[in-house]
């Protein structure tokens, strides 16, 4: 079975029984709404097409980013890919990133960072959430962030360096992808 859009995942996780959306009060009116959940609808998708996803290990290197992944594949296309960034670097930060695809198109991201900053001699964390979720013709469609728990602004420029390194990523995960499927003997 492939599924070719976000709405068709968000379709067929519904009819398997699976909540993709979350009941959200808005104080203000006193009124609850239900409104879809990105992050849950992306993170189910993967669990339910886990099963049928051919698994790929590599690396991604660019000028700013160095990083290992797990990516998962389905009919060819990228489904999934799970990223740790590289810390080598004095000052750097570590980050976990996930990136969820439908039809070959970005549909969600969600990112942990922990940036490793120096004040007064001593390391201190400062823990960054960034979610990214964009709609069938990969407009922007979602942005939300926190730094140490307290929301802030996302900018422009991240949301570009977000797409700028998902390219270079998803190139990578092609290539560790078509190596993979030259080394297997059927």
């Amino acid at each position: 079975m492939v599924v070719r859009t976000l709405a068709g995942a968000v379709a067929l996780l519904t009819v398997w029984g699976c909540s993709v959306s979350r009941q959200r009060e808005d104080a203000s009116r006193g009124v609850v709404t239900d409104q879809p959940d990105p992050q849950e609808a992306a993170a189910t998708y993967v669990a339910e097409l886990a099963p049928y996803l051919t698994r790929v290990e590599g690396r991604c290197q660019t000028d700013l980013v160095r990083s290992r992944f797990v990516a998962y594949f389905g009919d060819g296309e990228v489904r999934y890919v799970i990223e740790q960034t590289d810390a080598s670097e004095p000052g750097a930060a570590v980050a976990v990133n996930e990136y969820f695809f439908a039809a070959g198109r970005l549909f969600h991201y969600h990112e942990n960072r922990r940036a490793m900053a120096r004040h007064d001699g001593f390391p201190n964390a400062t823990a960054v959430v960034l979610r990214l979720s964009f709609d069938d013709t990969g407009a922007l469609s979602r942005a939300t962030q926190t730094v140490d728990g307290v929301p802030t602004a996302v900018t422009d420029d991240e949301v570009m360096a977000v797409r700028r390194h998902v390219e270079h990523l998803r190139l990578a995960a092609r290539d560790a992808y078509l190596r993979g499927r030259r080394t297997v003997r059927r």
